[in-house]
This record gives structure tokens, sequence and C-alpha cells, in this order.
């Protein structure tokens, strides 16, 4: 064997785990960004927040086996590495889990003021307090 093929060898885990550890480190960044613009209402900032999400997924999509390659990646690696990674992606699965409650939340609320909008409108247009012309009576003059 030569000696290029001995190097390649030895570069590859490690290469391998800087992928994952940069796939990883996105997608962590990237939930916790759209949790943070989710829980502030910042609609302008999670735009570009969600192209910085998407970018995560395809850095996840790139490594050799996609989630379950990462996944099994991360199981292989010695247990203090390993552990880093666990503790990085229960991080942004409570993220992902919260970000998912508070959009729920925004949803409900939405629907909420529109149940009080329409009920507000239909009670000014047919309430007793707004002025309409009786059945039978003139408009105008001419009419």
């Amino acid at each position: 064997m030569n000696v290029r093929g001995l190097h390649a060898g030895a570069e590859q885990p490690e290469r391998m785990e800087s992928q994952a550890a940069s796939a990883v480190e996105m997608m962590a960044d990237a939930l916790a960004q759209q949790r943070e613009c989710v829980a502030v209402a910042d609609w302008n900032r999670l735009e570009k927040v969600l192209l910085l999400l998407s970018k995560a997924v395809g850095a996840v999509e790139a490594f050799p086996g996609q989630e379950g390659g990462l996944r099994a990646f991360i199981a292989d690696l010695p247990s203090e590495k390993r552990l880093e990674f666990e503790g990085r992606l229960a991080k942004a699965a409570e993220d992902r889990v919260v970000t998912s409650e508070l959009i729920r939340l925004n949803l409900w609320r939405l629907n909420a003021i529109r149940t009080l909008q329409l009920k507000a409108d239909a009670g000014g247009s047919y309430g007793s307090s707004h002025s309409r012309v009786a059945p039978g009576s003139k408009l105008s003059a001419r009419a």
C-alpha cells in the first residue's frame, strides 16, 4: 500500500466527523434561531432563518447515508464525542418541539382574533345601533 492510500484512509474518519459536526451544528443553530424568532414574533427574521434551516437540512442530506448515516456515525463515536453530539441533538429536538408548540399557540390566537373580528363586524352591521333604512321607505327624493 502506498503512503497516499494510508494518508487518505486516516483523513476519512476525521473528515466525516467534521462533516457530521458541521451538519449537527448548522441544524441546532437554525432550530434555536427559529425558536427565538417565533417566540418574539419576528417574522421578517424568520424568513432568513428558514433559509438557514433549509441549508442545514441539505448538510444532513449530504452526509453519507443522510440522516440514518449521520445517526449511525454518531452512535459509533467514542463515548465522550458521542455524548457531545447527542447533547447538541437533544437541545435541537427540544427547540423544534417548543417552536411547534409556539406556532400552534400563535395559530390558535390568530383564529380567536379572527372570530372576534367577525363577530364585531357582524354586530356592527346588523345591530340595533346601526342606522339603516326601514323597508319600504324612500332612500332619496328621486327614488
